[in-house]
């Protein structure tokens, strides 16, 4: 099913729905409080001089406020939250249209970057399917910080509409990344392998070893050897080895008992 996200859409937020901002548990109570406290600080200080009581009645009302707030964004994260869940669960069901009002309605009223983020990818993983691939782009671009999009996610995005080497760029930006993980440098090597650059893929996966599973790196290897590529086959194999070695050291050493105190 395609069309069905608002067209003319500029901010890959903006949907149908209007966000709302959600009520607190105990809004009114909490804000009776506060101004029961300043009348009365305002009142001990004007009347008595009681400057003492006074500041201390002040911060009973900012001890109040104080914790109020943290109720309140508590009780907003959770609402944002199980917007992001239930746009996901539209998204897996194909209901696209009200997947996207429910992902942008989180992602205007998330008040800090994860849940952000996380409404943002919804959005773009919508734009995709659709084939909204600019869309889908701004979408990731207006994520804080911009290396928390997920790197197999640009990359779809970049192979959809531009081909398998703008995915390869695309994930070789996102090398440096702390999203970039197993899955998105297995991604990279199967790109490239597809691409028939197998030294770039033997690179690859030298350089991101401790990020592969043991077995997708001994596929590799025997990948490499029956296409007739023995040398690449041999320095994946002798950095598999090194790795495997270093890892036996590592248990060995946290087995051994510590020094006698005798």
């Amino acid at each position: 099913m395609h069309g069905v996200i608002p067209k003319g859409t500029a901010d890959p937020t903006a949907g149908d729905c209007q966000s709302s901002e959600p009520s607190a548990p105990g809004a009114t109570i909490s804000l009776v409080g506060i101004i029961a406290s300043e009348v009365t600080a305002s009142l001990l200080v004007a009347l008595h001089g009681r400057t003492a009581l006074g500041m201390l009645s002040g911060a009973v009302g900012i001890a109040i406020a104080l914790g109020w707030l943290r109720r309140y964004r508590r009780h907003a994260d959770a609402v944002v939250s199980d917007q992001i869940e239930t746009a996901k669960r539209l998204l897996d069901e194909g209901s696209h249209l009200t997947a996207w009002n429910m992902a942008s309605a989180a992602a205007n009223s998330a008040a800090g970057p994860l849940l952000r983020n996380a409404a943002l990818t919804v959005l773009a993983r919508i734009a995709l399917d659709e084939g909204r691939y600019q869309i889908a782009r701004r979408a990731l671009r207006r994520m804080r910080p911009r290396w928390a999009a997920d790197p197999c996610l640009e990359a779809a995005i970049e192979r959809a509409d531009a081909g398998a080497d703008q995915a390869i760029e695309a994930l070789e930006r996102a090398r440096s990344w702390p999203t970039f993980d197993g899955a998105a440098a297995r991604l990279l090597i199967e790109l490239c392998g597809e691409a028939n650059d197998l030294d770039r893929a033997a690179r690859i996966a030298i350089a991101h070893l401790d990020l592969l599973e043991i077995h997708d790196v001994r596929n590799m290897i025997a990948s490499l050897t029956d296409w007739g590529e023995p040398h690449h086959a041999a320095a994946v194999a002798m950095a598999l080895t090194l790795r495997l070695a270093g890892a036996g050291r590592q248990v060995r050493l946290s087995e051994s008992p510590g020094p006698s105190r005798d």
